[in-house]
């Protein structure tokens, strides 16, 4: 896959998952198969917000030649889907996540593995 195409595609994805945790916090933690709490709404909203903001990156620097924002972002990328995985992994194994979300842990293990290649990548001499 392209860089192009894994940073759109993160853009897209964690957009879409920022903007409904904005607008829809407690459906959005629903589908989680989490309930919330009404007090830990504004949390999720932040959250929301962060994402946002996260997919702004990526969609901004989707066509840049790479250079050092284009790691920083490739490095966000991988660090928040890597730590994602371990977190959704843990509340499914604790009880606190119901079976249905490995879906989700799955989709950014995907993502995690294209920045890492994308990463490794740009590391690699080219080729003569």
């Amino acid at each position: 896959m392209s860089r192009r195409i894994l940073l759109t595609a993160a853009a897209i994805f964690h957009g879409a998952l920022g903007l409904a945790a904005l607008s829809v916090p407690m459906l959005t933690v629903a589908a989680f198969g989490s309930p919330l709490e009404p007090g830990a709404e504004p949390i999720v909203r932040l959250l929301g917000a962060t994402l946002v903001g996260l997919a702004a990156g990526f969609w901004l620097v989707r066509n840049a030649a790479y250079d050092a924002e284009v790691r920083a972002l490739l490095v966000a990328g991988l660090v928040i889907n890597a730590l994602s995985v371990m977190v959704v992994a843990f509340a499914i194994v604790g009880g606190q996540m119901e079976a249905r979300t490995w879906i989700t842990a799955a989709v950014r293990l995907l993502f995690a593995a294209g920045f890492a290649y994308h990463l490794l990548a740009a590391r690699r001499p080219a080729s003569a």
